[in-house]
């Protein structure tokens, strides 16, 4: 439930992060904006040092409330997304990965702002891809560049902007107990459910991020393995929702097939 003291949660999700924590949230610590936020971190019972970077960090802020949870088990990025949002205290939710970090320090203000008395349920943005060393790579995907206004049947495709840059007012996502916990598309189901309550604005403005690295849960699957991936979702979420989505969702399985085979020529 959202609580009116608090304008943004800032959810960041890590899982064994701890090369890249630091500045994921530091990246949180520097935003300007009038808007009150607090910051909710949530490690899925990580291997290396993400923990204790987390608990450093928290002790040291003195101008951000930092929330910090970690699970006794690692419960896969969906279980890890579905308990974090049981902690956002918000009138809105910024998602962000634990390896990725925010670029414009006007991003929550912006986004704010252009939800604050709107019909807008979300707000995307641009990203940039960057190595492990946060040096700019090739742009592998996410290449909208005008600003868009996307409904629920526009987002049963690949996901047309990176989850790291997104903020969406705090509902209830009733997220189905179907789905898989380990699983590698928390885009996917923020975006389909979210759009059910309402449009979402993306602006191609750059204010994020994207590591895409060894360890990367993207960069772990073929090209052929992500799309069956999100078809997997669209399927399971089909079901969760009722016939009244089967057009859009046949309409992604053709989509699909015609991104992969346009990708392999």
């Amino acid at each position: 439930m959202a609580q009116n003291k608090v304008d943004v949660s800032v959810l960041i999700l890590s899982y064994n992060s701890a090369g890249y924590i630091e500045q994921c949230i530091k990246s949180v610590l520097n935003q300007k904006t009038k808007y009150v936020y607090e910051i909710i971190v949530v490690d899925d019972c990580s291997t290396d040092d993400s923990w204790s970077i987390i608990e450093r960090i928290k002790q040291t802020s003195d101008t951000v409330a930092i929330s910090t949870h970690r699970n006794n088990r690692n419960l896969g990025s969906l279980g890890n997304l579905k308990c974090g949002l049981l902690h956002c205290h918000g009138r809105y939710i910024a998602y962000l990965e634990g390896d990725d970090y925010w670029t414009d320090i006007h991003k929550l203000e912006n986004q704010v702002n252009a939800l604050e008395n709107s019909s807008y349920v979300g707000i995307g943005g641009g990203c940039l891809f960057v190595d492990r060393y946060n040096e700019p790579i090739e742009q592998k995907y996410y290449h909208i560049d005008a600003e868009t206004v996307l409904s629920n049947g526009d987002l049963w495709n690949f996901p047309p902007f990176q989850t790291s840059t997104f903020m969406f007012k705090n509902v209830d996502l009733n997220i189905p107990e179907s789905l898989p916990n380990h699983s590698a598309y928390n885009d996917k189901v923020l975006y389909l459910l979210t759009s059910l309550q309402g449009e979402i604005l993306y602006r191609p403005n750059v204010v994020s991020a994207y590591r895409f690295h060894e360890a990367n849960l993207s960069h772990k699957l073929s090209l052929k393995n992500v799309y069956q991936q999100h078809l997997h979702a669209n399927r399971l979420i089909l079901k969760h929702l009722g016939r009244k989505y089967l057009f859009q969702y046949l309409r992604s399985v053709l989509q699909y097939k015609i991104q992969y085979f346009k990708a392999l020529h």
